[in-house]
């Protein structure tokens, strides 16, 4: 590295150091950071060049402030992580504000300086952390994209410390990935599934090694219904690299078994697995693909597997107490839905399930705990009224029981006529005997 350059590196950093205001501080419950980012214009560094390739320094900088900030306060988390699995988690989804940039002399050097703030919302990052930690295939995400950011990050640094001649499209090649980081970021944060498709395949056209941008567009597609569409873009990801991305295959595999190809379902989830024997999500698809064919002794050893090389993944636990409640094996089942739950207290349906089973058990008392547990997250939900409605009667807690019926037919009622006669379909419903639990699955 040019000397000069060196010192005026360590000046500047000095400076931030000595005079500077803290660059993170604390407003209510957010964390704001404050950085600089510096792209010298060198030959062949184009104004725009600069800006963007500054901006992502800034940004390298304001992930490493986040990180030894929630590392050194740990207890604003409900997970105590350290500042690289911080700067991991974080990533490129966090909305960030350029307020001040421009051109300056440093000592002589033409530089471009890009000055931003980026606002995090504590008690969302702490949930985005947590489904991090309990989704694997979401946490897959998040390694991958942050694996890419790193090496450009490597990339700008490299740029700041050396004189020598680059190669001649290295600056192309570094823009364009992180322009393609620009349309990921817009993609991730927004809600619109169109424009989600539309800002992910921006980034695949800008750099066609964004493997984070073909596993998100592919997603959406899947959630769409569009299988044939998440097909193709499996297959192009597939052909970058036979043998790279063993989730490509796990999604692949998905797909056939929402359509109901289970042979090449099958073949799928166990070529991920060939790929990378721990990876997680792949056993938990071929346990789904193995109830769904009643082979329920390699369902269970699927999960387990999953289990075992990720034992914070939620929903092996969950899917392995369905099969247990289903075999009547109500300990096992309770046992595991307690699992599920610990790992993901949010998810409505483990405590609809146990709601079930200490119905189904006579704890009818705890099983009205768990229905008004899943009716918190989801209060929209016609049967959980109704199941609630049930147990109340048998502990003869009829007016609450009334009630929750009334619910479950002003949620399930579409016409008005039909609506004028709740009265009486609840004086009906009283009078009946005939009524069971609506089950989930």
């Amino acid at each position: 590295m040019n000397v000069l350059r060196l010192t005026i590196l360590l000046m500047l950093l000095y400076a931030v150091s000595a005079f500077s205001d803290d660059p993170v501080e604390m407003k209510g419950n957010k964390i704001i950071v404050r950085t600089e980012g510096i792209c010298y214009l060198d030959p062949g560094i184009s104004i725009d060049n600069a800006k963007i390739i500054a901006k992502y320094d800034a940004i390298k900088e304001a992930l490493i402030q986040a990180g030894l900030f929630l590392e050194h306060n740990d207890s604003l988390l409900t997970l105590k992580l350290k500042k690289d699995r911080v700067m991991m988690y974080l990533g490129n989804t966090l909305p960030t504000t350029i307020y001040r940039e421009g051109e300056e002399q440093i000592d002589g050097y033409p530089a471009y300086l890009v000055n931003l703030v980026m606002e995090i919302d504590i008690h969302e990052i702490d949930r985005q952390f947590i489904n991090i930690t309990i989704d694997n295939n979401l946490r897959n995400h998040v390694i991958v994209d942050y694996e890419r950011m790193q090496k450009l990050f490597e990339e700008i640094d490299a740029l700041k410390q050396t004189t020598k001649k680059l190669p001649p499209d290295f600056i192309q090649k570094l823009t364009e990935a992180l322009t393609a980081s620009e349309w990921y970021n817009k993609g991730y944060l927004t809600k619109e599934e169109g424009l989600k498709l539309e800002y992910f395949s921006i980034a695949i056209d800008l750099d066609a090694l964004y493997i984070s941008a073909y596993l998100s567009i592919g997603d959406v597609y899947i959630k769409l219904g569009r299988y044939t569409e998440a097909l193709k873009i499996f297959n192009n990801l597939i052909n970058l690299s036979a043998l790279k991305f063993p989730a490509a295959y796990s999604k692949r595999g998905d797909i056939y078994l929402n359509i109901g190809d289970y042979n090449k379902a099958k073949i799928e989830m166990e070529k991920a697995i060939a790929l990378d024997p721990d990876f997680a999500e792949a056993y938990n698809s071929l346990g789904i693909l193995y109830t769904q064919l009643k082979q329920f002794d390699n369902a269970l050893n699927c999960f387990q597997q999953a289990i075992a090389v990720d034992p914070n993944y939620y929903k092996p636990y969950y899917l392995r107490a369905r099969l247990f409640r289903k075999s009547t094996k109500y300990d096992k089942a309770l046992a595991e839905y307690t699992k599920a739950i610990k790992l993901n207290p949010s998810n409505p349906d483990a405590y609809w399930n146990r709601g079930i089973i200490y119905y189904l058990t006579g704890d009818y008392e705890r099983s009205i705990e768990e229905y008004s547990k899943a009716i918190y997250f989801k209060n929209d939900c016609a049967d959980l009224y109704y199941n609630r409605g049930i147990a109340y009667r048998k502990i003869e807690l009829f007016k609450k029981a009334i009630a929750d019926y009334k619910m479950y037919l002003k949620l399930t009622l579409t016409s008005d006529p039909d609506k004028e006669n709740i009265p009486d379909m609840v004086l009906q419903w009283m009078d009946s005997d005939q009524f069971a639990p609506k089950f989930l699955d």
